[in-house]
């Protein structure tokens, strides 16, 4: 509690002492008819100690929501909601006079005194001052963005730590419960599986719970099937997909290079043939392309050409292929001569430069990974995006990072890419009139970002995708795109950007520019010293005059300064929405009320109610 409050406290004290005091000794009821005066004196009083309680009272309000690490505590089930809107917790519209008003205290000194007083000084960031402008000023209020801005969507910056996942996890809430289909792709995640926790507890709470479908790298054996390579509108979007984990740069090229010809020619050549495309055979097929010659040669020639055994494939079978092709007995096919060349090629050239494409196949082909992404089992169910769609799916993707970054990075951009060609479907063939928003988040978003996705941001308003994504830094998306444009390109098309703490400025700088700048009144002082003649002796100057200059000037400032977006506390943020700058805080929701054992009642990706026996259940 400050000084200023104590002070209020006891002058209200002292002064309604006062008040009953007068009264008392007047002998006198304040509502009497005779003797005026005492009873208006004690009404003053009583009225200036009512003044001092209600500030006490307002000051005491302030401080808490001032002091508290995260801001306020709200259920879950209690999320405010109202029509076309979604909730982004409280705060006000920031302006150019909370601007200028941050620029005096800045230019004062007395930043580093307030937050002394602040009893989150502790917190890192200790930036609660930033919110008290406004509150003190204008009130807070509780923030709702047009859902429609959703399709322009949404980015959200801020540190590990900063409160990102919880302010995603807020929106996730709101989608569920507005009855749209929901894609989650948590590369990361938190040690006790909040995120999955809490899409089971709305989902639950909303009676959406057979709606939810849970793909978790780490569990495999509870997880749905899912095949990254079962849906494609051309087949070069399976190789994409592929080979999107490989470098590009430097000496890396020409292998990927190399690794796409390979994975194009037995991508081509098994849809040609209308042969099932997972990632386990095109990893087979691509250790042992000539065993595809042989069922190629087999499939299509066979009336022609007799079958043989492996060895007398390159020199047998093919020689005999070319021979009735030129003779014109048969038709020629373009995709198996491509696997003609690279059977040619060399071994063991082909096996050092495809040596970065097999080491991931083999952690996605193998063992349990192999049932996973690898599905023979016609009756298994199988995550694709157009039921998810149509039938308004509830779907979280954990992609366990922590385990293993490399695989689930790969698994991320498959499934990234994957939901684009979906995408593309939709944007060129689906009905406007009847498309269902699809909300699709991604936390961690420089985990599974490639080149390729910026056309799922590009062509997702069309479609009727809101994507919302989540990084710790700007500089994190440069880097993963090996590119400044790149990662701009990225910001330029989220016309939604809501910024958490980060702790470096040129972080700052680029949320600072999407803001703009303001003229705004800066005050200045200036001190001046000269001789004051008039006052010295003839030979000895040793008095001097100080004037004193106070005044204002205009001067062109960023309204949301980039060393203020540094100072924000955990769970507060500013944000940019409908071209309107708001500083805000989102609430801190409890612990979700799902325990390891519901947990435990995930089988095959669905959640089993209580009274089911597994085996007869996951069918259901």
């Amino acid at each position: 509690m400050s000084r200023q409050s104590v002070f209020l406290l006891l002058l209200g004290v002292t002064l309604a002492a006062a008040g009953v005091a007068s009264l008392v000794q007047a002998d006198y009821l304040v509502f009497s008819a005779n003797k005026y005066f005492p009873a208006a004196f004690a009404s003053s009083i009583f009225a200036l100690s009512f003044a001092c309680f209600v500030l006490f009272a307002w000051r005491i309000k302030i401080h808490r929501a001032l002091g508290s690490q995260y801001g306020f505590v709200l259920n879950s089930t209690k999320v405010p909601s109202r029509e076309g809107m979604t909730y982004m917790g409280r705060g006000f519209v920031w302006t150019t006079d909370l601007t200028r008003r941050l620029m005096e205290l800045s230019a004062t000194g007395r930043i580093e005194a307030i937050k002394r007083k602040l009893r989150s000084a502790a917190h890192f960031g200790a930036g609660h001052y930033l919110h008290g402008l406004g509150m003190q000023s204008v009130g807070e209020e509780s923030l709702f963005m047009d859902n429609r801005l959703l399709a322009q969507h949404t980015l959200i910056i801020g540190t590990t730590g900063s409160g990102k996942s919880r302010l995603m996890e807020l929106l996730i809430i709101q989608a569920i419960e507005r009855g749209e289909p929901v894609v989650v792709i948590d590369p990361k995640g938190d040690p006790d599986r909040r995120m999955q926790r809490r899409i089971v507890e709305t989902a639950l709470r909303t009676d959406r719970i057979r709606d939810v479908r849970i793909l978790d790298l780490t569990q495999p054996s509870r997880s749905i099937r899912y095949n990254p390579l079962g849906h494609f509108v051309y087949s070069k979007q399976l190789v994409s997909r592929i080979v999107a984990s490989m470098p590009k740069e430097g000496e890396s090229a020409s292998f990927r290079d190399f690794a796409y010809k390979v994975v194009n020619a037995v991508v081509n050549a098994m849809h040609a043939l209308n042969m099932k495309i997972t990632p386990a055979k095109v990893y087979e097929y691509s250790d042992n392309v000539a065993e595809l010659v042989r069922r190629f040669l087999k499939a299509r020639y066979a009336r022609w050409i007799e079958d043989a055994d492996r060895a007398d494939i390159v020199r047998k079978l093919v020689p005999e292929y070319e021979r009735l092709r030129d003779e014109g007995l048969i038709k020629g096919s373009a995709d198996l001569e491509e696997l003609h060349k690279i059977v040619k090629h060399p071994q063991e050239h082909y096996q050092k430069m495809i040596t970065n494409l097999f080491p991931l196949f083999a952690k996605i082909c193998t063992g349990p990974d192999r049932a996973l992404f690898s599905n023979e089992d016609p009756d298994e169910e199988e995550l694709a995006w157009d039921w998810v769609d149509r039938r308004r799916m509830i779907v979280y993707v954990y992609l366990g990072s922590n385990a293993d970054t490399e695989r689930a990075s790969a698994i991320g951009r498959m499934t990234l890419l994957d939901l684009q060609s979906y995408l593309g479907v939709k944007y060129a063939y689906g009905d406007p009139r009847e498309r269902t928003p699809m909300n699709v988040f991604v936390d961690e978003l420089h985990a599974v970002l490639t080149e390729e996705y910026l056309s799922i941001i590009n062509q997702a308003r069309g479609a009727g995708f809101r994507v919302t994504m989540g990084s710790q830094s700007f500089a994190d998306l440069e880097h993963v795109l090996r590119s400044r444009p790149a990662g701009k390109r990225v910001i330029a098309n989220a016309n939604v950007l809501v910024q958490l703490h980060v702790e470096e400025y040129e972080d700052g700088e680029v949320f600072a520019g999407r803001c703009g700048r303001r003229q705004v009144s800066i005050p200045h002082t200036s001190i001046g010293y000269e001789p004051a003649i008039l006052k010295s002796g003839k030979h000895d100057v040793e008095d001097f005059r100080v004037t004193l200059n106070q005044g204002e000037a205009m001067k062109e400032v960023d309204l949301v300064p980039a060393w203020a977006v540094q100072e924000l506390p955990v769970g507060h943020y500013f944000a940019k929405w409908g071209g309107v700058v708001y500083k805000g805080r989102f609430p801190v929701l409890p612990e979700p009320k799902v325990s390891d054992a519901d947990l435990g009642r995930i089988s095959r990706g669905r959640f089993q109610p209580r009274e089911c026996d597994e085996r007869a259940c996951v069918g259901a």
